[in-house]
């Protein structure tokens, strides 16, 4: 028989954006993460982001997926706020 164990630890961090912020954010992703890693590589070298890319490419895949259901649900409250 054998019995293999292993431990696991994870951590979250919860971030509050205004809307304008969250605007931002969506925006940057929109460019898409090939991109938008070519472009900062180009311009600051690898060094500082490659150890962590996948954790980017898992933040814009989030931001993409996740950030427009609640924008749009900023744009329909801002919308009845102002036909009212």
């Amino acid at each position: 028989m054998l019995i293999k164990s292993f431990s696991k630890m994870d951590f979250a961090i919860t971030a509050e954006l205004s809307e304008i912020e969250a605007r931002a954010l969506k925006a940057i992703t929109d460019y898409g993460t090939d991109n938008f890693l070519r472009t900062f590589y180009n311009q600051f070298g690898r060094d500082a982001l490659k150890p962590h890319e996948i954790g980017l490419i898992e933040l814009f895949n989030t931001i993409r997926t996740e950030m427009p259901k609640h924008l749009d649900k900023i744009d329909d409250i801002r919308e009845i706020w102002e036909k009212k």
